[in-house]
């Protein structure tokens, strides 16, 4: 068993180890072209244009915003434990959101640009201070009503 698995790593460096190649012509070479490059934690457009979100991940986001509307429309703005259950919901519809997402490549990475900053808001929405609750809540609903600027 050891020398078969042994044999497969050999194998397995053998067929990735780079090969040498012989430089075509210039007039064969093939233009290069720059690709989406993504900015770690930077939301951006695609060349100007919205990013295709699957169904499941827009219904999600859509959901979350009706959540926080939902809060706004309570009396509770000044009970903590409401913040709390907030954060428990939003949490669950994120947890969703992960679980059916679909979306690749760049698309992909510019959702997770999206989603990520949620956790932090949802974060203060679950602590032990009102203040900062009432400012997660409120951050969380401007960065949710973003989300029609960068997707559709």
């Amino acid at each position: 068993m050891k020398h078969s698995a042994i044999l497969f790593v050999f194998a397995l460096v053998l067929g990735c180890s780079p090969k040498t190649e012989v430089e075509a012509p210039a007039a064969e070479q093939e233009v290069e072209t720059i690709a989406f490059k993504n900015v770690e934690g930077e939301l951006q457009l695609n060349d100007g244009k919205k990013w295709t979100a699957n169904k499941e991940t827009t219904e999600g986001v859509q959901k979350m915003i009706e959540q926080v509307q939902g809060f706004r429309g309570l009396d509770v703005q000044e009970d903590l434990p409401s913040y709390n259950l907030l954060a428990r919901g939003v949490k669950n519809t994120m947890d969703e959101i992960f679980n059916k997402c679909t979306m690749k490549d760049a698309a992909h990475d510019e959702l997770h640009d999206f989603l990520l900053p949620i956790l932090g808001m949802n974060k203060k929405l679950a602590g032990d201070n009102l203040d900062t609750a009432k400012q997660g809540l409120d951050d969380l609903e401007s960065h949710l009503n973003s989300y029609q600027d960068f997707f559709e």
